[in-house]
């Protein structure tokens, strides 16, 4: 394995791309958040409270996910749109 004694600047390609995985996992976090919270809702109606706070701490854990994930591509598009040289006529426009 080669070391690169430099690192590498991601384009804005590979930035949106990382984005609209980061977006597609959040889409799917919130599937899984809803599926377990479903299932908890029956565990608890069917008087298993202890299995169905499990169930709930998961779906949270899922949530704090996926905000993160939401956040990470944010951060990705702002930085693709830097790359790209985007925003910064509106910028200069709103410093003036």
């Amino acid at each position: 394995m080669t070391v690169t004694p430099y690192i590498t600047r991601p384009s804005a390609e590979s930035l949106r791309d990382f984005a609209n995985r980061r977006r597609k996992h959040a889409d799917w976090l919130q599937l899984e958040i809803n599926k377990l919270r479903k299932q908890a809702r029956g565990l608890r109606q069917s008087g298993k409270a202890f299995q169905a706070m499990n169930l709930e701490q998961i779906a949270n854990k899922h949530e704090r996910n996926r905000i993160s994930a939401l956040n990470a591509a944010l951060s990705a598009e702002e930085k693709a749109d830097r790359l790209e040289g985007v925003g910064e006529f509106d910028l200069k426009e709103a410093a003036q």
